[in-house]
C-alpha cells in the first residue's frame, strides 16, 4: 500500500533481540533509515513477553 500524505510511521516492536531499547544501533539504522524517507519514524515497544500468544 501507498500512503503519499502520511507523516510518520508507527513501529511496534518487541523488547528482546536485535531490537531491544537499549541497542543503540537499531536506534541509528532506525535514524537513517526516517532521515532517508524524510518521515518521522514512532517506536512502541512491548513490554518483555507480552506478545507471546501462550
Amino acid at each position: 500500500m501507498d500512503y503519499p500524505k502520511a507523516t510518520s510511521i508507527l513501529l511496534l516492536c518487541d523488547c528482546g533481540g536485535s531490537n531491544n531499547a537499549r541497542h543503540a544501533i537499531f536506534k541509528e539504522d532506525l535514524q537513517k533509515l526516517a532521515d532517508e524517507l524524510a518521515i518521522e519514524i514512532r517506536i512502541a515497544h512491548y513490554r518483555t513477553r507480552q506478545n507471546i500468544i501462550p
